[in-house]
């Protein structure tokens, strides 16, 4: 499966980030490392993972995608770096 980081910003007042996360939360793996930053795992390339977010997002938000191969570093909370570890 492809690793990829996922951030968005929702710019405009009153957005409802529930579409997103909801989302995000049916890939086969991702977990939420910061406040609108996810690592997920799944078989979509790239452009299909960028094409999805783009139909749920608003034009005046922003949001990228990243493929990653190395493990992550950062400093997180516990339970979220052991999630990291298990899934990653």
């Amino acid at each position: 499966m492809n690793k990829y980081v996922v951030s968005y910003d929702l710019n405009k007042e009153g957005q409802r980030y529930d579409l997103i996360i909801h989302f995000l939360k049916r890939l086969p793996i991702a977990i939420k490392v910061l406040e609108s930053c996810w690592l997920v795992k799944t078989d979509k390339s790239i452009d299909e993972l960028s094409d999805n977010i783009n139909t749920i997002l608003d034009s005046n938000d922003e949001y990228l995608v990243v493929k990653f191969d190395d493990f992550p570093y950062g400093f997180l909370h516990k339970e979220t770096i052991q999630k990291i570890n298990e899934e990653f």
